[in-house]
């Protein structure tokens, strides 16, 4: 549980993409996920014959009807298995969810972390390694300028980076506090 912006979303993509990287069975659900989807994932579950799978569900406290019946299906399918399960909700625990009642009370059998934002330091961190990880070298005054002039979300933050580098692969120019000025001036 955590707040918007916590990152719950991106660890259970991160965990996604690691149980593909291992040749896991994973699956990722919300409450965008059709029935179909969830009618695949639980039958892949329930006749899957190797020890471990994954199944994450995000924002659990926006399913409808169908989808809560469907996680109430499954969950009581892999609560004895070696099977994992993460599932993610708004800044509620479990048990203050405004789900089916069966399904409330087995969500709240498991481990219950909160997510936490980030400080802004940890965000200024958090875009430095990201940075690093693209290969960008960014002027020391850049990450602090975009923290107190554009969106301080982490979604919004990245995306800002994303496109800061590609303006600096176009322009061919390092990514300076100009650089990033220019590539947000409004265009006439």
């Amino acid at each position: 549980m955590g707040a918007s912006g916590s990152g719950r979303s991106h660890i259970l993509l991160a965990m996604l993409t690691k149980a593909n990287d291992l040749h896991i069975p994973a699956f990722l659900l919300n409450q965008n996920s059709t029935p179909d989807e969830w009618r695949e994932a639980s039958a892949e579950l329930e006749n899957f014959s190797e020890k471990i799978a994954l199944l994450c569900v995000d924002d659990v406290d926006y399913l409808d009807e169908f989808s809560q019946g469907a996680l109430f299906r499954i969950h009581n399918l892999i609560k004895d298995s070696p099977r994992q399960v993460l599932i993610t909700t708004s800044s509620l625990p479990p048990a203050s969810l405004r789900l089916r009642d069966d399904l409330r009370t087995r969500l709240a059998w498991g481990l219950v972390f909160q997510m936490h934002t980030l400080s802004d330091v940890e965000k200024l961190n958090a875009l430095e390694k990201a940075a690093a990880a693209r290969g960008l070298n960014l002027s020391s005054d850049v990450a602090p300028w975009l923290l107190r002039h554009f969106h301080r979300d982490m979604p919004s933050l990245m995306a800002l980076l994303e496109a800061i580098d590609v303006y600096s692969l176009e322009t061919k120019r390092a990514v300076t506090l100009p650089l990033v000025k220019e590539m947000l001036s409004p265009k006439n």
